[in-house]
């Protein structure tokens, strides 16, 4: 892979012939190298093949310099990788987070190991994709929201007459969102 980033640094093109070498590494501590740890995590997600079980990253916590620094191509290629995942994203977010690829998401997110080059969050990263709305969500319900992303930017990208963005939304807007003038019981599981 370090042969390949000396060549090119084009994010597409090492993300398509990386594949074949990063589903074989087990743990991101293994790579040292920022835009290959995203490319793997990526990998990962797409394939839903994530390196270890949660119960092993809780475990082992990634060790606390371990953080995935996304580019803009990147975390285009996070979302549209989620996106592909769209009857996921219709379930409830308890059958969400049994998938284990996704429920690694959410720890990272939690634990503010992804963070973004340019600083903060763009706007279509809290628009664009609705399992990540879905998990952001679900980590402000248990009052984690984490530090790098943009509550407001979240809150503002919400389509709030999506009837299907999970039970758990009807408690979100009752929290954050009174204003929206919801019924109680309006948001189901897909």
């Amino acid at each position: 892979m370090n042969i390949l980033y000396k060549h090119c640094k084009d994010f597409d093109y090492l993300y398509e012939n990386g594949k074949n070498f990063l589903n074989r590494v087990h743990s991101p501590n293994n790579i040292s190298r920022n835009e290959v740890r995203v490319i793997w995590l990526l990998v990962n997600l797409e394939d839903n093949s994530i390196f270890s079980t949660f119960g092993n990253l809780v475990e082992y916590d990634l060790n606390k310099n371990i953080f995935f620094n996304f580019s803009s191509a990147a975390l285009r290629k996070l979302i549209e990788i989620l996106n592909k995942k769209k009857i996921l994203s219709q379930a409830s977010i308890e059958q969400i987070l049994e998938n284990e690829p996704i429920k690694v998401l959410e720890y990272l997110f939690f634990k503010n190991r992804i963070v973004y080059k340019s600083g903060a969050f763009p706007q279509y990263f809290y628009r664009d994709s609705k399992l990540i709305q879905r998990l952001l969500i679900n980590l402000s319900l248990n009052d984690n929201f984490p530090k790098v992303f943009d509550f407001d930017k979240l809150l503002n990208n919400i389509d709030f007459n999506d009837k299907l963005m999970g039970k758990e939304m009807n408690k979100f807007v009752q929290k954050f969102a009174k204003d929206k003038n919801i019924k109680s019981n309006y948001y189901i599981d897909g």
